[in-house]
């Protein structure tokens, strides 16, 4: 009996082994995600602000306004009275 259990003991001992294996693959993967988004949002960052920098500030100080209030919802152009994200007038 005492051998049964020790065999089972072992198995998954073996098992915790091959996931914790499989925790730090999984773990390495996502920092190396991580960290390619955070090089990515710094790149987009920086874009914005070039691009900022060349835009008539009347405008701009319009879109922040509009940002502020929006929060995280998108702000699309509007053209004939027509919604350019849905299209619904």
């Amino acid at each position: 009996m005492n051998e049964i259990k020790l065999q089972e003991l072992e198995e998954i001992e073996k098992e915790l082994e091959e996931a914790k294996k499989e925790l730090e693959r999984v773990k390495a993967e996502v920092e190396k995600e991580l960290k390619e988004i955070e090089e990515k949002k710094i790149e987009l960052i920086n874009k914005r602000e070039r691009i900022a920098r060349n835009m008539e500030r009347k405008i701009l100080s319009f879109y922040e306004k509009i940002t502020k209030w929006a929060g995280t919802t998108a702000v699309v152009k509007v053209e004939k009275q027509a919604c350019f994200g849905c299209y619904l007038r």
